[in-house]
Order: C-alpha cells, then structure tokens, then sequence
C-alpha cells in the first residue's frame, strides 16, 4: 500500500501526506558507500563500490545492503 497510495481509502489519502522520493544518481550512493566503508574499516576499490551503485538503480538501501553482502563474504 505505501508503493500505491491509491489502494489507500480517499479518506485515508486525505489524511497523508504523499512524499516523493527521487533515485539517487551513481555519485551520491558511491559517496555514502565509501563513507560506510571507513567508518566499517572495510576495504574496497573505488569500481567496485561504482558497480554496486550502478546495480542499485539508484536505491541507497538495495547498493547498501549489496555493500554488506559482499563485505561479509
């Protein structure tokens, strides 16, 4: 239901506010992917981290837990 709002009652709907949120492009999930990466101690190659945010599609949580799949081995 929150990926649709118009399965949501046109009472409900009224109530809420809608927010949009907008993909992010490769630059910005590889920022916060490196910034993970130090404050984890973990090591990783700058194109490694670009593949993984380039797979994300532009989802911060999907390219994250990509990090942590990977980081774990």
């Amino acid at each position: 239901i929150a990926n649709d709002p118009y399965k949501l009652s046109p009472e409900l709907r009224k109530l809420c506010e809608m927010i949009t949120f907008k993909r992010l492009d490769v630059r910005q999930v590889v920022k916060v992917l490196e910034k993970i990466c130090v404050q984890e101690g973990i090591k990783a190659d700058r194109k490694v981290l670009e593949a993984i945010a380039r797979n994300a599609g532009g989802d911060l949580r999907a390219a994250i837990n990509d990090l942590e799949a990977i980081a774990e081995g």
